[in-house]
């Protein structure tokens, strides 16, 4: 076989792989089984939501159908400059915050906007600043450098157990202490995992790139395998969740308890002196030594959510049918968390 033949052939393999990938391509994008990711690492502000972008995000658990607005945080967009006779409220948050379980007109956050609009005498904003994988330090992040630029009245955060006591995995600023005051690290920009992230981000910006930054993710996270077993497992009548939740500890990590401390004095110290509510929704499987911490800082309102919430093995709140497995929160346990929401935002707002 000559030279030409080879080089013949060779051409209409690659041709015809470009052609398969294109064709795919558009399948995942006219299909809506992936889009290109919407989020995006920024330097200042670690992973961050793409501005103004159109989601559909379909998972076994379920399905979210809205988007980012021009502000770069989800759901309907407010502008910083708050209106006259206007209550802001603020969403900070995990996964659980964000919602991409549910439509956005059936997330909690559009139904305690139409709640509170419904029972009070001044118009109501609030806005969902949660994003999926963040720690509690990365929250206290976003209050500070997103949240307060529109100005909120009443900032809500939703801690969970895990992220109390882990560190997101996705490279970001971080927090330390240095003699007593909190400062900001910006090391992730010199991590090898946010440079492979930046060379290759252009593979996001396609759903099939989306999908392998997904798998990567979830390898690098230690869920992937776990995921593909799911799949292959004989389990009756229902599948594992794929996440994993561990038992409280009565050990103490002394450095993060510390951090943690610091960051609930700076969130006590802003309600004081900026006139903010500050309220924190927590659950009710933390090491016992967190909760006297909690209730220590007068200027901040502590929530217990419903055990039945806060139990990852609560099949009536975290069963998908669908899929026939548990996870986050279904649309019956989000409808409760709403009139939850609701009834206790109503209470810091009488006083």
């Amino acid at each position: 076989m000559d030279i030409m033949k080879i080089l013949k052939k060779l051409s209409l393999s690659v041709i015809s792989i470009i052609c398969f990938l294109l064709t795919y391509e558009g399948f995942l994008q006219l299909s809506e089984i992936a889009s290109s990711s919407f989020v995006y690492d920024n330097d200042k502000l670690g992973r961050t939501f793409k501005p103004d972008y159109n989601i559909f995000f379909a998972r076994a658990e379920g399905m979210y159908m809205g988007g980012t607005n021009k502000y770069g945080y989800i759901g309907k967009g407010y502008p910083p400059q708050k209106p006259g006779n206007t209550l802001r409220i603020a969403l900070l948050g995990d996964s659980y915050m964000e919602g991409m379980q549910v439509f956005e007109r059936n997330h909690f956050r559009t139904k305690v906007e139409n709640n509170l609009n419904n029972k009070l005498n001044t118009n109501v904003e609030v806005l969902n600043f949660g994003i999926g994988g963040l720690d509690f330090r990365d929250m206290f992040f976003n209050y500070k450098f997103k949240a307060q630029n529109f100005n909120p009245d009443i900032a809500v955060f939703y801690v969970k157990r895990t992220n109390l006591l882990t560190k997101e995995k996705f490279p970001s600023p971080e927090y330390y202490l240095e003699n007593d005051s909190l400062k900001l690290n910006y090391n992730f920009l010199n991590s090898g995992d946010s440079k492979l992230r930046k060379e290759f981000s252009y593979i996001r910006d396609f759903g099939i790139g989306y999908l392998l930054k997904e798998s990567y993710e979830a390898y690098r996270n230690g869920s992937l395998n776990k995921t593909i077993l799911d799949k292959f497992a004989l389990e009756t009548p229902h599948k594992k969740s794929t996440q994993s939740f561990e038992n409280p500890v009565a050990t103490i990590d002394t450095n993060l308890y510390k951090l943690n401390k610091k960051i609930l004095s700076e969130l006590n110290d802003d309600a004081k002196n900026r006139n903010i509510k500050i309220v924190l929704i927590i659950t009710d499987d933390f090491p016992e030594y967190y909760y006297p911490l909690f209730n220590s800082f007068s200027s901040l309102k502590v929530i217990l959510i419903p055990h039945r919430l806060s139990d990852y093995n609560n099949k009536e709140m975290r069963y998908w049918k669908a899929s026939g497995i548990m996870g986050h929160w279904n649309q019956k346990a989000i409808n409760i968390f709403g009139e939850f929401l609701t009834e206790n935002l109503l209470s810091v707002i009488e006083k």
